[in-house]
């Protein structure tokens, strides 16, 4: 095995300096026609660094050491390539090779070769195209042609991905993830299942891979306005079947405790969730679960059971059958369905709302305990004070009972005498006041 890693490297680093070297010449020469004798410098010294940059077998004490010398003068070797492909040969770039060759030469560990090329690469906004395009160009020398990476193999895997991913999707299909590193699907799966165990950020199934805290990121940041999505929705915004985005989001309920997944439906926070349906039913005031799940884009069969955990929140929402009411708005809509009515039947609430008789008696019911007694419900009546008395003060002063003040009087006498009292009672205290005021 180190044997196939260690030939691949030094064949890599020889031919990949030659590479570089004519390049470098060619811009020298350039530079030397142009009478740029400052860059014709800067060429000179990196073609000099170039022709020494490569390990010793001799100089490490054991094969491995040597190996790994060979792993970081082919990493950087893989970065100056990608660095003057995407942004030339100039003096920036030159600074930036010399900074790179510097730090390899001082046989540093892996990951703070990685650490400080990274650093190193972000000062400019090509960096990090720059260090993508190294990192698969090291992967792509080797995978394939190895069956196991060694852990700095991975480390270069895992710092690709993590600028992959920092930059688009949070979930990759692993196919499309071999086409970006130029690698074949069952190579990189041999590679991408050992990556957990180098960071369990790092999710990897048959079909995809996924960065735990940029899905997290990505699906709050969904959440946060409406509280729920549609797992369809995201199955084509990630070009994911649905079943892969509902198992990607199970994954991540041990960081995201408050996270529901409803069959392959919906996801949900219920508190934010909760917000929203509140938002909805102040705005309609009543209105039924099918209502409900169409303004939510869902079936009618989710809406029961997503309603069970979430109506816990509700500070303003009643629930009663199957019809949510805003228990603030309510009693003015319904005093709206009296218009200069004293009573209405409950079949005409029924018929408007959409809902059985006994559901709308139950809603009049609320109404009426919200009401502070301006409603009041009779068996298949629903009466409104503030009419009644308004029309019996100008039946006591005509001294004629309407038609439906008397059918009242008839079912509930009681009511409407009491109604009478008060209102004779009233007018006998301003003729009090009257009579007080002319003394």
């Amino acid at each position: 095995m180190s044997s196939i890693v260690r030939s691949q490297l030094e064949l890599f680093i020889s031919s990949e300096r030659v590479t570089i070297r004519n390049s470098l010449r060619d811009a020298r020469a350039e530079a030397i026609e142009k009478r740029d004798y400052d860059l014709s410098a800067s060429l000179e010294e990196i073609e000099n660094m170039l022709m020494g940059f490569m390990p010793i077998k001799s100089a490490f004490p054991t094969p491995d050491e040597y190996i790994n010398a060979l792993r970081s003068y082919a990493f950087t070797l893989s970065l100056l390539s990608s660095l003057f492909r995407h942004a030339g040969i100039s003096t920036e770039t030159l600074s930036m090779a010399k900074k790179l060759m510097s730090i390899t030469l001082e046989k540093v560990e892996m990951g703070k070769l990685i650490e400080n090329a990274k650093k190193i690469l972000s000062e400019k906004e090509y960096g990090r195209e720059v260090f993508i395009d190294g990192c698969k160009t090291y992967v792509g020398l080797l995978v394939g042609r190895v069956k196991e990476f060694d852990r700095q193999e991975l480390h270069i895997v895992k710092e690709a991905l993590t600028e992959i991913f920092a930059g688009g999707k949070p979930i990759r299909r692993l196919s499309d993830l071999a086409k970006e590193l130029g690698a074949r699907e069952k190579d990189l799966m041999r590679i991408l299942k050992r990556m957990p165990d180098i960071d369990p950020n790092i999710i990897v199934k048959e079909k995809y891979v996924a960065m735990k805290n940029k899905l997290k990121e990505y699906i709050e940041d969904l959440l946060s306005d409406k509280g729920y999505i549609l797992i369809s929705d995201q199955a084509k915004e990630l070009s994911l079947e649905p079943k892969y985005v509902v198992d990607a989001l199970k994954i991540l309920r041990d960081i995201f405790p408050n996270l529901r997944v409803y069959e392959d439906k919906i996801v949900y926070i219920p508190n934010i969730l909760a917000n929203y349906v509140e938002d909805i039913v102040r705005e309609s005031i009543v209105i039924s679960y099918e209502e409900l799940a169409a303004k939510l884009g869902i079936y009618p069969k989710p809406v029961a059971e997503i309603l069970k955990e979430t109506s816990r929140y509700f500070s303003e929402t009643a629930i009663i059958e199957k019809v949510l009411i805003n228990k603030k708005r309510i009693v003015s809509w319904l005093s709206k369905i009296f218009g200069e009515r004293p009573v209405i039947f409950v079949d005409e609430v029924a018929g408007i709302i959409g809902v059985s008789s006994k559901t709308a008696k139950a809603i009049a019911d609320l109404a009426a305990a919200l009401s502070k007694g301006d409603i009041v419900t009779r068996q298949n009546r629903v009466i409104y004070k503030p009419n009644m008395i308004r029309i019996l003060s100008e039946a006591i002063r005509e001294q004629v009972l309407p038609e439906d003040i008397a059918s009242l009087k008839e079912t509930d006498p009681r009511l409407v005498e009491d109604a009478v009292y008060k209102q004779i009672h009233q007018k006998l205290l301003d003729f009090e006041k009257t009579v007080m005021r002319g003394r």
